[in-house]
């Protein structure tokens, strides 16, 4: 249509499916998009990705074409900019809960895909969006998450070593390339700083906040810097971080509060964590750490809790408390409180069911009975395999 006209819309697909993701080719004619359209689609976590031609005029359109080989979880698919390759990310495992979510490419006519990230053991998707290509179609840049922090990274199309081109102590919250390729902008907070807008070159230099949404606010109150630090436990290096309470005075002891992450397949780190600012701000020291489960450090180690929940997860984060009581003398022993949410609200109850150390817990949004969640809940039935 024309002017304040809308054209009538066209329903591409039909059935009792989902679809979602849907990426335009270049030249316009056809349109990718994910979907579970296989029978066990209900008992698996996989998905596919699927190309159907766009409509031309009053035409009608083809029935969809499965691209990919229902082999695990497949989505966020981006045509290259010569429009033969399709980018996506996914696994070549079905129900592999904390296996790297990988790169791959494969060709728009069909084939094999090949995963570009083979070698580099990171997850690429904590964002959920699509990879993007550059202009040339040299190169993809995608998210990943490591040690607490979340960058941006440059893949090569054609294989290679992985690029960190958005690094630092901060979690990326969202980013884009401009058309032309030459300008990363992205959204990024610290945890003492909510999320502002920056951008970079293409190979991340010459970075520049355009905003300052948050100044005057952050005038207004008191922020808590979060120190890391590192222990070893059972052959694995464990990250944990410590803030101080509002009104520090060396020489006086503070209660602490524990939390503890969902997922387990998520992390801790370097975000604003507003809840943790309150906390802090109400006079308590607050601990947080990244046990075995916990993504960013590579697969075997997020693989690590699967079949074990109340385990070697539980060991690393006590053994978090145990450090931080050896390191910091403010912080009063017996005065410790813990909490978490979903796993971590599994872990709060679990913890408090087998340690008197704790005060005080609160177990929030948790899994207390994998019975009752396989029973009434949309992923139960998926997240219990675990």
């Amino acid at each position: 249509g024309s002017g304040s006209e809308a054209g009538a819309p066209r329903q591409l697909t039909e059935g009792d499916h989902d679809h979602a993701d849907p990426a335009w080719s270049p030249d316009g004619r056809a349109i990718a998009f994910t979907s579970a359209r296989h029978d066990e689609r209900d008992h698996d976590d996989v998905t596919d990705i699927w190309v159907v031609a766009a409509p031309e005029g009053a035409s009608e359109t083809g029935a969809p074409r499965r691209l990919t080989a229902t082999a695990g979880p497949a989505g966020h698919a981006a045509f290259s900019p010569a429009g033969d390759t399709i980018a996506y990310l996914g696994r070549a495992e079905t129900n592999a809960f904390g296996g790297n979510i990988r790169l791959f490419a494969i060709p728009t006519t069909g084939g094999a895909p090949r995963c570009l990230t083979a070698d580099f053991d990171r997850s690429c998707s904590p964002l959920g969006v699509q990879p993007v290509w550059s202009p040339d179609g040299g190169a993809i840049i995608v998210a990943a998450e490591d040690q607490g922090s979340l960058g941006v990274y440059r893949v090569p199309a054609g294989g290679g070593p992985v690029t960190r081109i958005v690094a630092g102590e901060r979690v990326i919250s969202g980013f884009s390339v401009s058309r032309d390729g030459r300008t990363i902008a992205f959204a990024a907070s610290e945890p003492d700083s909510p999320a502002e807008v920056i951008v970079c070159g293409a190979d991340g230099g010459g970075e520049k906040r355009i905003t300052d949404l948050n100044r005057d606010w952050k005038r207004e109150v008191v922020l808590s810097r979060a120190e890391r630090f590192r222990f070893e436990r059972a052959g694995m290096t464990v990250d944990a971080w410590i803030m101080k309470p509002f009104g520090f005075e060396a020489g006086t002891r503070y209660p602490l509060l524990l939390n503890v992450h969902g997922g387990p397949h998520a992390q801790y780190g370097y975000p604003f964590l507003d809840e943790f600012q309150v906390q802090a701000g109400a006079g308590y020291a607050v601990l947080y750490t990244n046990p075995r489960g916990s993504q960013g450090y590579g697969e075997a180690f997020t693989r690590a809790v699967v079949g074990d929940w109340g385990g070697g997860d539980v060991a690393d984060v006590q053994a978090g408390l145990d450090e931080a009581l050896r390191r910091y003398d403010w912080v009063d022993p017996a005065r410790l409180g813990l909490l978490g949410g979903s796993y971590g609200g599994f872990m709060a109850s679990w913890i408090v069911g087998h340690s008197t150390r704790f005060k005080a817990a609160c177990s929030e949004r948790a899994v207390n009975s994998h019975v009752t969640m396989f029973g009434s809940s949309d992923i139960g039935h998926l997240f219990n395999v675990v």
